[in-house]
Formats: C-alpha cells, sequence, structure tokens
C-alpha cells in the first residue's frame, strides 16, 4: 500500500484510487477483526465458562490490538487526505474543516472524492500522468 509507505509524507498528491484503497483495506481489516474477534469471544464465553477477570484480561488484549491498528494506520490517512486534498489545489489546512461537526465532514467528504486538477498543480505534477510515464516506461 502506498499510503502505508508515504507514513509521514504531506506534500505531494494522492490520486483517488490510492486514497480509497487504502480506506476501504483499513476498514475492512477493522470490519473484519470485529466480525472474527465477535464470533471467538461467543464461542470462548459459552464454550469456556471463563470468570470476570479472564474476560476482562482478553477484553484489554482485544483493544490493545484495535488501538494499535488504529494509531499504525491513523498517520498515514491523514497524510493521505492532506495529499488528496493538494490534487484539488487545495492547502491540507481544509484537513481541519472536518472539525466541524457534520457539515464539516460531508465537505471534507465532497473534497475527497472529486476529481483533482488536471495536469501540474501548486502541490506537483498529476499522478495520473505520472502514472502513465511509469507504465510507458515499463514496456
Amino acid at each position: 500500500m502506498t499510503c502505508m509507505r508515504k507514513y509521514f509524507v504531506y506534500d505531494g498528491r494522492t490520486t483517488r484510487e490510492e486514497y480509497w484503497g487504502f480506506i476501504i483495506v483499513k476498514y475492512g481489516i477493522m470490519l473484519l477483526y470485529f466480525g472474527i474477534s465477535k464470533v471467538f469471544f461467543s464461542a470462548m464465553d459459552e464454550s469456556l465458562m471463563l470468570s470476570e477477570q479472564s474476560r476482562r484480561i482478553f477484553g484489554s488484549v482485544y483493544m490493545i490490538i484495535f488501538i494499535g491498528f488504529y494509531v499504525l494506520t491513523l498517520l498515514p490517512g491523514i497524510s493521505a487526505q492532506v495529499r488528496r486534498l493538494h490534487d484539488s489545489n487545495k492547502s491540507g489546512a481544509w484537513w481541519f474543516i472536518q472539525m466541524i461537526p457534520y457539515l464539516g465532514l460531508a465537505v471534507m467528504f465532497i473534497l475527497l472524492i472529486i476529481p483533482g486538477t488536471d495536469g501540474e498543480n501548486r502541490y506537483g505534477s498529476d499522478p495520473y500522468y505520472e502514472e502513465e510515464i511509469q507504465e510507458a516506461s515499463v514496456e
């Protein structure tokens, strides 16, 4: 995943495919983790008759793994959003608009789904054009 390799890269531009691919994989893993853990904890609770202390320990381990994954993917997600904003020729400061309840998230969602500017903008060259050059050089 390109977004994970660009952990601290806040300059340049990101394609919609790169950004939304990262988001789908991230939340897909989280949903899968929730589903598997729900089945695991239900089966374990019914078959093993665990004590309250054991349930707390398993719950704590579960949360530590989840929080660790979330923290591990937090900065790449923010940097990908900033680069996605750059693709639309918007400053990374627009990232803070999502702090406005309801309206901010809607505006941010729209900014993340609209196509980027064609060609070079103040944040760099067009990522689609760069992909075409790389594909042509491989052939």
